[in-house]
């Protein structure tokens, strides 16, 4: 497949070494993601594309916080493998201890049940979102000169 991609910062090593694109690299990505969720910055950061192409193909990062889990450490240096053939696949992730393999931590809650109570933490929750919303919008400044 021949694309363009996004961010050269989750590129895998890979692509950046024009072999084929495949469901793998969007597990490297995936571990960009989840690293840069944890320290707030991408795993290979360098000042040009010869610099980060040389972090990326070697696959050398700094170490998440230590007050995150093992397991999302874990998970992140299996995303992270420069040899695509070694990452898991997304059931694979989906099945490792961090998910506890039911998926509960990742779960869109369910409509409330017909039941009294129920239905008035939802109409809660609906008026608070609501008022959120509202609060946020205030936030919102237009020029003045806006035709």
């Amino acid at each position: 497949m021949q694309t363009q991609t996004g961010t050269p910062y989750y590129c895998p090593p890979e692509v950046w070494s024009d072999k084929p694109y495949s469901s793998k690299c969007d597990i490297w990505s995936l571990g960009c993601v989840i690293y840069e969720l944890t320290t707030l910055k991408p795993p290979f950061l360098a000042k040009n594309m010869k610099e980060l192409y040389t972090k990326v193909t070697k696959g050398v990062y700094p170490d998440i916080p230590r007050h995150f889990s093992r397991e999302l450490a874990k998970m992140i240096s299996l995303c992270l493998n420069t040899n695509p053939k070694m990452r898991p696949t997304a059931e694979e992730l989906f099945q490792m201890p961090g998910f506890n393999g039911s998926g509960k931590e990742l779960a869109v809650p369910s409509a409330p049940k017909k039941g009294r109570d129920r239905r008035s933490n939802s109409q809660a929750n609906t008026i608070a979102h609501d008022s959120n919303k509202i609060e946020l919008l205030q936030t919102i400044k237009l020029p003045r000169n806006l035709k």
